[in-house]
């Protein structure tokens, strides 16, 4: 693999591995596998580091996933000030917010989070369950080059929440993620209601687990104004051993 790469693979839920230079660095949100009606095949997806938006949601917290040696950061001790990290010398910034009001288990606590790998910010929405504001937001401004967005609808924030935080922080990319995927995520809305609604956003349909970053090459369109939305395979299904469908 050629020197000073990033790549961004989707594992599957809100869960997602940052590649620098062919090493795993960074996790996002690992689920554990019951929470999603999922049966736990035992692969581990090794990182260096895995960030989780709480400790107490099953279905972003499981940190084991990113194998033993991983050191753990959780977003939501960061927002409120209990903690501190960085990734390659920049500062987590994490923003405190709560699950939709109507969630069966909560609204719990969690935290939003952006990190810096291979000179771009990637956003992560953590579990987001309603509007935020755009002074909310500010933390964010600049450091929201790639943004890792929520596009399920149910029991977190609805796509018309979403617009605006997209409108507003202007990523270059937005990676959708917590949608309906059968097995997982079985009341959650298809990909293909966020890509309607985005419609004057290009897109690029992955045939793969993984791409590069910057997307230049990979037939990626850019559009003055309009993030380019990238759909991922969802690395952690294709393991499972079982039919994936998919809804574009």
């Amino acid at each position: 693999m050629p020197e000073n790469t990033l790549e961004i693979e989707f594992i599957g839920h809100a869960c997602f591995r940052i590649w620098e230079n062919g090493k795993a660095t960074v996790m996002t949100d690992p689920y554990t596998h019951s929470d999603l009606g999922m049966e736990d095949d035992g692969v581990i997806f090794e990182a260096e580091t895995v960030i989780i938006s709480s400790a107490i949601d099953l279905s972003h917290n499981n940190f084991k996933l990113a194998g033993p040696n991983a050191t753990v950061i959780n977003a939501l001790d960061v927002s409120v000030g209990k903690a501190e990290a960085s990734i390659n010398g920049e500062p987590v910034v994490a923003i405190p917010v709560t699950e939709n009001p109507l969630h069966p288990t909560g609204p719990d606590d969690n935290g939003m989070y952006a990190f810096k790998a291979g000179g771009l910010w990637f956003a992560h929405i953590g579990d987001l369950g309603h509007s935020i504001s755009e002074e909310a937001l500010a933390p964010w401004v600049g450091k929201c080059d790639v943004l890792l967005a929520i596009t399920g609808e149910v029991f977190s924030l609805t796509l018309e929440e979403l617009d605006p935080i997209i409108d507003f922080l202007k990523p270059k990319y937005v990676f959708p993620m917590h949608y309906h995927v059968p097995p997982g995520g079985e009341k959650m809305l298809p990909i293909s209601k966020f890509l309607n609604r985005r419609s004057e956003s290009p897109v690029l349909i992955v045939n793969d687990t993984k791409i590069g970053l910057p997307l230049f090459g990979n037939g990626a369109e850019i559009k003055a104004g309009e993030p380019t939305i990238v759909v991922l395979r969802p690395a952690g299904w294709e393991l499972d051993k079982k039919q994936v469908t998919y809804d574009y």
